[in-house]
């Protein structure tokens, strides 16, 4: 399992942008962390920073994960046009373990 983690205060950046169209677009980003794998399959010893897409609301509002541990929910995986496999993380929360 890959796991995300939010913490308090997180930062949610704004990045407006022209789309191959010329059309003007706006995309939020959240930071967090995410604990990943070694070749071996065994968990690095730190996570690592990165940040990841947050949807909107009805209104154009980011959505934003609030504090937690989230994993990837199987629709974060689809086929690209080429027809290669592609990650667009969605997240949802991670079930606890026990």
């Amino acid at each position: 399992m890959i796991a995300f983690e939010f913490h308090t205060g997180g930062e949610v950046r704004t990045i407006n942008y022209t789309t191959k169209a010329g059309k003007p677009a706006t995309m939020h980003k959240q930071e967090c962390y995410v604990q990943l794998m070694d070749a071996q399959g065994k968990k690095k010893p730190y996570p690592e920073k990165t940040s990841v897409s947050l949807q909107t609301d009805e209104h154009g509002r980011p959505i934003v994960y609030q504090p937690g541990v989230y994993t990837l929910h199987p629709s974060s995986f689809y086929l690209d046009r080429f027809g290669a496999l592609t990650v667009a993380p969605r997240l949802v929360p991670a079930k606890a373990n026990g």
